[in-house]
């Protein structure tokens, strides 16, 4: 039995072929057609400190891909996007954390692939260095991650992610040949998407510690924020019933945000994606989402996106 536990850069593809039986029909394109799955894996390095890994495969079989990273001398954080179930490792037990949306964190903390027979085992991995926080803007999100050595921060799905990866679906049915070519221009892309995520975080300077199980817990808090959203949840209520020590402190840490500015946020969200469906009228969605007067809810709406609802309606049809 092959070892888990990966070095380096060419020996974390090579394990990735020997797992799925896959070949090399490119330098960065792994075809794989076996009894565990069909599919592709893409590999692609900007440069020494930046390499990408983009998995796209049907499992034909049930499928966990636990890797160590602890040793890994050719990155020291890595962010994932696209999973639906996001599954942590403590004391070798799994436990599935449901979101959608993306994250980064630091190799220690334990990420493990589960995917279903008849699943799509489906993500993009950033495996990066310190250089890729040198690259953000903002220099005192900058700093905050550079500080940290053990982290995880969580991003719900935004429009940005959401068009990228639209037009990444049209990407998977091009020739081998032709994705091998467009591929890295759009890892790029989604390189500086990341990067514009990292620079919105909101800057908390708690070094709380982080644990598997404290994750869990908070993932359940997050979710309960944002199940029932026409109602404004009692946060204070929520701080005093956790079982977990400083949890408004750790919530800011994980999801960059409070809890009110995340509610309120994923609220907003919701309205905007209303607005653009045009299934009802602005006065109808202001009222399905608590407003009772409808200039409270285009004046919050303009402060959030920079312009009325209409006018963002009319500005993306």
């Amino acid at each position: 039995m092959y070892t888990n536990i990966i070095h380096d850069y060419n020996q974390h593809k090579q394990w990735l072929k020997d797992f799925f039986e896959g070949e090399f029909i490119h330098p960065n394109l792994l075809k794989v057609d076996s009894d565990k799955g069909e599919g592709f894996i893409f590999f692609y390095k900007i440069h020494p400190g930046i390499y990408f890994i983009y998995n796209h495969i049907i499992a034909k079989e049930d499928l966990t891909i636990d890797l160590n990273y602890s040793s890994s001398s050719y990155f020291k954080y890595y962010a994932s996007f696209f999973n639906d179930t996001i599954c942590v490792k403590e004391n070798d037990a799994v436990q599935e954390l449901n979101a959608n949306g993306f994250y980064t964190c630091s190799k220690q903390i334990g990420i493990v692939n589960k995917v279903s027979k008849g699943e799509k085992l489906y993500n993009i991995n950033i495996y990066f260095s310190e250089a890729t926080f040198n690259e953000i803007d903002n220099k005192e999100v900058s700093d905050l991650f550079l500080n940290r050595s053990h982290f995880f921060n969580f991003f719900d799905e935004n429009r940005d992610v959401m068009l990228f990866k639209n037009s990444l679906q049209e990407i998977n049915n091009y020739s081998e040949k032709l994705k091998a070519k467009i591929l890295p221009v759009k890892i790029q892309e989604l390189y500086f998407l990341f990067l514009n995520a990292l620079g919105k975080v909101m800057i908390t300077q708690h070094d709380l510690e982080l644990s598997e199980s404290k994750l869990r817990d908070l993932f359940k808090v997050r979710n309960k924020l944002i199940s029932n959203w026409k109602e404004k949840p009692d946060f204070d209520q929520i701080i005093q019933k956790s079982a977990l020590e400083e949890i408004d402190k750790l919530f800011e840490v994980v999801f960059g945000q409070s809890m009110s500015s995340y509610y309120s946020n994923y609220k907003m969200e919701l309205i905007r994606i209303a607005i653009l469906n045009n299934h009802q009228s602005i006065s109808e969605i202001a009222s399905e989402f608590g407003y009772t007067q409808v200039q409270h809810f285009s004046t919050t709406f303009k402060r959030k996106f920079g312009c009325s609802p209409s006018e963002y309606f009319h500005q993306y049809h």
